[in-house]
């Protein structure tokens, strides 16, 4: 793959790898899968990858469950002949640690680039995932002209984040983070946060383009938004009494 760059998102759910997958998927030398190994998709044999027409996806999925580090190879290869100059897929903390022998298999390539994807407030991303888990909306796509959608959607829910769950949450993600960043040290490696992301998606995309060898004149297209946009205070119904117990994480409670 001499000619042709493979590269991942690397990151927790809900930090905006929908947004920056997007982003990266809109540049004509670039072809994005998404989460491979996302153990639900495993169970429905679905395979988020783009050149493989739907009809021949359960053949891939079969594949991938079987030999998940020839799924790859074949996937890397698909990519390299169809002329994209880089091609990836999203890896999510949770899915290489279920998968050793995966990450692995990424770790022994030495060509491999690594987009680390973070967020800063991680109390914003567990509300973001209980949210996600209650309504069922896990992305907002844009249309053409940069708006929504679908039909204009319920106000999101007002919810009271269990203590206990939050804390292991965040523990374990900053454990994951660090944990991740350490492992793939040996690679190239961008870090990029997504709360920047967010406020500038095309600005800051730029640059993961050409840490990726690619033309960063290329116009990218915004295709997903935030599911969510109001503050912590109103989306979280113990909001103070979350903040008065959680002393290390203050900051992740913005008044």
């Amino acid at each position: 793959m001499t000619d042709t760059i493979p590269f991942i998102i690397l990151a927790a759910e809900r930090t905006g790898s929908n947004l920056l997958a997007g982003l990266l998927d809109s540049h004509p030398a670039i072809v994005l899968g998404g989460e491979f190994f996302n153990p639900t998709l495993s169970e429905q044999r679905r395979v988020p990858w783009p050149l493989v027409p739907e009809a021949a996806r359960a053949e891939l999925a079969a594949r991938r469950d079987a030999d998940p580090i020839g799924f790859l190879e074949q996937v890397f290869e698909q990519g390299r002949a169809k002329g994209y100059r880089a091609v990836g897929f999203k890896l999510m903390y949770n899915h290489a640690d279920r998968l050793p022998a995966v990450r692995d298999f990424l770790l022994s390539l030495p060509e491999l680039r690594v987009v680390h994807l973070t967020r800063r407030n991680l109390v914003e991303r567990f509300l973001s995932k209980r949210r996600a888990e209650v309504t069922g909306r896990w992305q907002k796509p844009v249309d053409d002209k940069g708006a929504s959608s679908a039909v204009e959607k319920p106000k999101l829910p007002r919810i009271e984040l269990e203590f206990d769950a939050l804390v292991a949450d965040l523990l374990k993600v900053e454990r994951w983070q660090a944990t991740y960043r350490s492992m793939f040290a040996g690679h190239p490696l961008l870090e990029v946060c997504y709360e920047d992301l967010a406020d500038d998606p095309a600005g800051r995309a730029a640059p993961v383009v050409g840490f990726l060898g690619l033309d960063t004149g290329v116009e990218l297209a915004v295709r997903y938004q935030k599911t969510g946009t109001d503050s912590l205070r109103d989306a979280i119904a113990n909001y103070d009494e979350l903040k008065a117990s959680l002393a290390r994480w203050l900051s992740f409670f913005p008044d």
